[in-house]
């Protein structure tokens, strides 16, 4: 790639393997600057070369080995699944500093040599540095998810942090059916073949080994819900992931990913106690060496993410040896300390002024209606501050259930981790079947542990996931007919209630602070409702039913569908234009017999939607100030 990694590992002591080593990383070098004209850039307290770092830094994904992945071809045709045109579409905006045609956040990702503090690593016997074959892949990076491109006024406005409108599954999906075609088609991989120069034997066994894979992940995935774009089921993908990594052959019945997510906004994010929709990671207290600060909780928390998207590791060794893995921990950790530096945005200065009157009106109901006990408040450059935030229960927030539920109920059989430990429960060994969050853990501490050459610290203690272990207490139950009212599907009832009558730590949503809350539509976690301004709107849907629930007849209520992939922005509403052309995606809360869809629930968060329709927009005015 054009913009190179900057990272420079300088070893300073080598203790025995309980790792009393210590971290140096130089900070980031900025590589060139975009050269692309008629995109607005958001003052987020980023240069460009941060910037440009933050979009080619490798972080070990291995979607396919880059021959591959130049050579494939969609289905139907001769056209290449990586056509930039045809990238776009999915809403992969084109990245010009990327030598090889990549949209921002696709890189050629190489494992790193073997340096000097790594050989000597090995040679006394630590078992560190472990990774996997040595070849460049495609792979994605942070800001392939975390980056927001929105048009306003015929101009580009890209906003570093904020949700992607990329549509992930239909990326993937696209991916393994030309894989699949590919290999059922004579001519398709004949020029395949050719075009990668691979042995006829040896790379058809490659392939058919790597296709089978996917096949087991798709088949474990497997979910009639279309996320669409802007959303992904993240959490439900790196659960049913680890469950095939331990080699299992006979798995539990595991849950499809069906409970999609609107891809975080990150900015503030080294500042929260507990990070993720469901606070399923916790950041920790940093190590500071000469300035130099390392979050162990947050390390934890990308390496699981980077498992997620094609992250490679071998679980099959001793876990104290360190499983040998893709994954770029050094870098992992220089993001997080660049995340730390980000600015949310402001409201653009080519955008409607905000109307002062307005505004002031709105802060008067928004602490008239104390949204700031929830959401604490925080100014757009405050990159110090703690937040504690503040969790609800799910069923006291109301909102889609399934993102925390499912992660909850996850449970695989335990494979070759069988007898191994948690880093929750490190004294308690892994049984043939555990919760799948406790396996995801120990691939979490055993990739950490299998870099020992590009960190050097504590490692992972037992606070780094949140959730606990203990059994989960018993609530009151939920009558009858109150749960999801209007679905009729037993297994979804019996999922609800068994979520909805325990009490843990997973089973809460997160509320955060509100700065920069503007860029980040469409909104809930679940992004099923399209605009601040709908938000405070009542909708007609209950995860659970209250007597007189729902909104009276004839009152304004939110959307049941609404268009999404297109990037016209409503200033006034405040989020993607419904009314615009080009979308992509048409987001569905409900059947056309006016059934809720699992997962797409718009209910919940009921906070101001009483208000009278000026005071929505005064309130709206105010949001755009935050």
């Amino acid at each position: 790639m054009g913009n190179r990694e900057a990272i420079t590992m300088r070893p300073l002591a080598c203790m025995p393997w309980v790792f009393a080593l210590v971290l140096w990383v130089a900070p980031v070098a900025g590589p060139s600057a975009r050269s692309e004209s008629g995109i607005v850039y958001l003052e987020q307290n980023w240069s460009r070369g941060e910037r440009e770092w933050w979009y080619s830094a490798r972080q070990g994904s291995r979607m396919l080995p880059w021959a591959w992945a130049r050579a494939l071809e969609l289905p139907g045709g001769r056209r290449k699944f990586l056509d930039p045109e045809y990238m776009a579409g999915l809403g992969y905006p084109a990245n010009p500093a990327s030598e090889d045609g990549l949209p921002i956040g696709f890189v050629v990702d190489q494992v790193a040599e073997d340096g000097l503090f790594r050989k000597l690593c090995r040679l006394v016997g630590l078992g560190c540095g472990q990774t996997v074959e040595n070849t460049p892949h495609l792979g994605l990076t942070c800001s392939a998810c975390h980056t927001a491109q929105l048009s306003y006024g015929g101009r580009t406005y890209e906003i570093e942090g904020a949700p992607t409108l990329a549509d992930f599954q239909a990326m993937t999906d696209a991916m393994l059916a030309a894989m699949r075609e590919t290999r059922r088609d004579p001519e398709k991989w004949a020029r395949f073949s050719a075009a990668v120069g691979g042995d006829g034997p040896a790379l058809a066994t490659e392939f058919d080994r790597q296709l089978a894979w996917y096949d087991a992940l798709d088949r474990k995935n497997g979910s009639a819900m279309r996320y669409g774009p802007g959303r992904l089921d993240a959490q439900g993908h790196i659960l049913n992931k680890v469950s095939l990594i331990v080699g299992a052959t006979d798995q539990v019945p595991g849950l499809p990913s069906d409970a999609p997510a609107s891809y975080p906004f990150i900015w503030n994010v080294p500042q929260q106690g507990l990070i993720q929709w469901n606070g399923i990671v916790r950041n920790q207290k940093p190590i500071d060496i000469r300035g130099q600060k390392t979050d162990f909780g947050a390390l934890g928390r990308n390496v699981g993410e980077v498992i997620g998207v094609f992250g490679e590791v071998d679980v099959r060794p001793a876990q104290a040896r360190g499983y040998p893995s893709s994954i770029k921990v050094a870098n992992l950790i220089e993001m997080e300390r660049l995340l730390g530096k980000l600015w949310s945005p402001r409201w653009p200065a080519q955008f409607p002024p905000i109307d002062e009157p307005l505004r002031a009106r709105g802060e008067a109901i928004y602490a008239r209606l104390q949204c700031g006990e929830c959401h604490a408040p925080l100014a757009p450059n405050d990159t110090a501050t703690k937040v504690e935030v503040r969790m609800d229960p799910i069923e006291r927030q109301g909102t889609d259930l399934w993102l925390a539920c499912n992660t909850f109920l996850h449970r695989s059989k335990s494979g070759v981790m069988e007898g191994r430990k948690s880093a929750t429960a490190p004294t308690v060994p892994i049984g043939a079947e555990a919760d799948t969050r406790f396996l995801l853990e120990n691939a979490v501490v055993g990739t950490i542990l299998g870099k020992a050459d590009e960190i050097a610290s504590t490692i992972v203690d037992d606070t780094v996931f949140g959730g606990s272990r203990e059994r989960a207490e018993a609530k009151a139950a939920i009558p009858e007919g109150a749960i999801l009212p209007g679905v009729t599907d037993p297994a979804a009832h019996e999922r609800a209630r068994r979520c909805l009558g325990a009490s843990n730590d997973l089973l809460r949503y997160k509320a955060r602070p509100l700065n920069g809350i503007w860029a980040t539509a469409p909104y809930l976690h679940n992004g099923s409702v399209p605009t601040l301004y709908d938000l405070l709107l009542p909708s007609t849907m209950r995860v659970v039913a209250r007597g007189s629930d729902g909104a009276p007849a004839g009152t304004r209520t939110r959307p049941t569908s609404f268009p999404v992939g297109q990037r016209e922005f409503d200033p006034r509403k405040v989020g993607y234009a419904t009314a615009a052309a080009g979308a992509r995606f048409t987001l569905e809360t409900q059947t056309g017999d006016g059934v809720p869809i699992l997962g797409n629930y718009n209910s919940g968060h009921d906070y101001g939607t009483d208000l009278p329709d000026d005071e929505r927009y005064a309130l709206v005015e105010y949001l755009k100030s935050l």
